[in-house]
């Protein structure tokens, strides 16, 4: 297998038939040009005739140079070489390529979406599994972090038995999603499941339904299902990968991965130890954008809970490094939901808005972005459109381990909303999630209570009672701006508690 190449900015992997860019897209070339992009790399540190060329290029059929002219400029284009410093030109005597060995983001987990089969009796209906797999690749390989390989690559396992594992043993790549498309008349079914090549293990499975008298809907409804559901299942999967690897003298990359399995923990230990693994990983590669993205997450998630010794020391921290995020990647969706996290608990809620904002427009699909959006509506004081947004990433993504926190805000959005029956189910949501948490039962105790319900807001009030207080207020940043509201919601509690039991 050849081995893969940085060219200029870009990343040329002969073996799956693909240049890509810094941001693991594809760039596209002519068939020529990349004939003879896969000859220049061949014989990189060469000067290679114009001779050479055509006859490797174009053999048997006479051509001028203009065509070899031309694909020279397709490739310097396509790799950013304007200047011809990489491919450059060797007077009277033809070109020659300057390239090095580099691992084709070695660092990145790898994802290939395979065919889907299909599995219906109509053939008419095969197109919509080969449309379910292409929205699927366009959009993963809009993850910045994620190396995404090329529809043309995957789709060379059509029909073929290949195992798993060896196609990730051919292809390089660590995961692969796979899937089928079973259709009824008008009933369609896709089933999919994320796949680890290296033991064949399942990650996730999942299943959609929809008509097809609405097509492009239930595409729609595919795509956003698969994404909002595997892009979590990867990042814990690497997350495991890096803690259980801890190499002598990781990279960068890899603290940020060992930081971020600590950061799921959600404890005042986890935090501290992902922070300081964060920290260490900025130091080290302070170009990587990665670091600063979750030295910001980790940052505000410790003034949320309350875990922060110096709470405007960390703020101001949390705010300049998810600042620095989105200055070295401001493409990157992870980067501008970093310094709206950061924003919400130690800045301005509008900042948090329009951050947000950002993120969904970027990747419409990424739960976060509607979350973060969400609770910055509400530390703003507007309920309605707080609620909505955080049911939205709700959907998107319900198994993150810290929903606990955002059901307990979609739960005073709808409670200042005018809706405390909705309200109270979501605060009985984070209590499932995570039942030892104080704040779930305080809000839930409010919501009875302006539902009518005093026995049911006198029983939540007394569980609340029984916990220890939290070290943190998540609703800190919303009581700070909407004053009158909180001191409602606090002499609610109040008047619960001096019910008779």
């Amino acid at each position: 297998m050849e081995t893969p190449r940085r060219i200029g900015r870009c990343v040329l992997d002969p073996a799956r038939g693909a240049l890509r860019d810094e941001a693991g897209l594809e760039i596209a070339l002519r068939p020529k040009s990349w004939d003879m992009l896969l000859v220049l790399a061949r014989h990189a540190g060469r000067v290679l005739s114009k001779d050479e060329l055509l006859d490797a290029v174009w053999p048997g059929i006479h051509v001028t140079e203009d065509s070899l002219v031309q694909a020279v400029r397709d490739i310097r284009r396509a790799i950013g070489d304007a200047e011809g410093r990489v491919l450059r030109t060797v007077a009277k005597r033809g070109y020659l390529l300057d390239i090095a060995e580099a691992a084709a983001a070695p660092d990145r987990p790898s994802v290939v979406v395979l065919p889907f089969a299909h599995l219906g009796a109509d053939p008419s209906q095969a197109w919509i599994a080969d449309a379910v797999a292409d929205d699927l690749t366009s959009v993963l390989a809009r993850v910045r972090w994620l190396f995404v390989v090329a529809r043309s690559t995957a789709f060379t396992f059509r029909d073929t038995a290949t195992e798993v594992r060896e196609i990730g043993r051919r292809l390089g790549v660590r995961y692969a999603l796979e899937g089928s498309l079973r259709s009824d008349g008008d009933r369609l079914r896709v089933s999919c499941r994320l796949v680890g090549t290296e033991a064949g293990h399942h990650l996730w499975s999942g299943t959609s339904e929809g008509s097809a008298a609405d097509i492009f809907a239930f595409q729609d409804e595919v795509t956003r299902r698969v994404l909002a559901a595997i892009e979590p299942a990867l990042l814990e999967s690497e997350a495991s990968r890096a803690v259980l690897a801890r190499r002598g003298d990781p990279s960068a990359l890899e603290l940020v991965r060992q930081g971020i399995w600590h950061f799921h923990k959600v404890t005042r230990e986890g935090h501290a130890t992902a922070r300081a693994l964060f920290v260490d990983a900025t130091r080290r590669d302070p170009a990587l954008c990665e670091g600063w993205t979750w030295l910001a997450r980790v940052s505000a998630g410790r003034i949320a809970y309350g875990w922060a010794e110096d709470r405007a020391a960390e703020g101001a921290a949390a705010i300049a490094a998810g600042l620095r995020a989105v200055e070295l990647d401001d493409r990157d969706p992870y980067a501008h939901y970093a310094y709206a996290i950061a924003s919400a608990y130690a800045g301005e809620p509008q900042d948090t808005v329009r951050a947000g904002e950002t993120v969904v427009a970027m990747l419409p699909f990424f739960a976060l972005g509607h979350l973060v959006r969400g609770m910055g509506l509400l530390f703003a004081g507007d309920a309605a459109p707080a609620a909505e947004s955080l049911a939205q990433g709700l959907a998107l993504n319900p198994d993150d381990p810290q929903n606990f926190v955002w059901q307990v805000l979609r739960a005073v959005a709808l409670l200042v909303d005018g809706r405390p029956r909705e309200a109270r189910e979501a605060a009985m949501q984070a209590a499932r999630i995570r039942p030892g948490w104080r704040p779930a039962f305080e809000v839930a105790a409010c919501c009875a209570m302006a539902d009518g319900d005093r026995a049911g807001a006198a029983s939540f009030a007394a569980k609340a009672a029984a916990l220890p207080l939290p070290s943190g207020d998540v609703l800190a940043p919303f009581r700070a701006r909407n004053p009158g509201l909180a001191t409602r919601l606090d002499a609610s509690l109040a008047e619960e508690r001096s019910q008779p039991g």
